[in-house]
């Protein structure tokens, strides 16, 4: 903390000063003067600061979080295996409603996301057919697999292999 407050107070003045002399600089050189290694240094001190703050932050919810766990795991330690097992349900139960939660909330935002594409424009005709022609193939692709399942299903595992191999293999003559 106390050099995220130094870095404050020493390096933004001094990133400051560097850019306000490069200005200066190419002033008085009528733009001759290559001031780009003062803008650069300027800049990089700065942005020190944020860098070091934000690495600090993320240190301490790092740190904070790993605390938090252990503290947990502490707790769950003492619990008798009823109690473990109770909260380990009530856990999974948890997770479970959130995926259902999430779920729910990708359905109506992709819902709404098609809605803004298609923005409840009709059809061209010839759309319209490629879709009923679409739709016509998955349902007799459904009932063919449904079939062949039911099929499948009656007849014993070497009936079901020697009609798997039939076609591939042609007797001769």
């Amino acid at each position: 903390m106390v050099c995220v407050a130094i870095s404050l107070v020493l390096c933004i003045p001094a990133g400051i000063i560097l850019i306000a002399e490069g200005n200066h600089l190419t002033q008085d050189t009528w733009g001759s003067y290559d001031a780009a290694g003062y803008y650069g240094w300027g800049i990089a001190l700065i942005l020190l600061p944020l860098v070091a703050g934000g690495i600090m932050l993320l240190f301490l919810i790092v740190a904070s979080a790993a605390e938090e766990h252990q503290r947990y795991k502490a707790w769950k330690s003492s619990l008798t295996p009823q109690e473990r097992l109770g909260v380990e349900l009530g856990e999974a139960a948890a997770l479970w409603a959130a995926h259902l939660a999430w779920r729910e909330h990708s359905k109506k935002v992709s819902g709404r996301l098609t809605a803004s594409v298609v923005q409840g424009e009709p059809l061209n005709d010839a759309a319209a057919a490629i879709r009923r022609t679409t739709d016509g193939m998955i349902q007799r692709n459904q009932a063919m697999r449904q079939a062949e399942a039911q099929q499948a299903a009656g007849m014993p595992q070497a009936a079901r292999m020697t009609e798997q191999l039939s076609h591939r293999w042609q007797p001769p003559g």
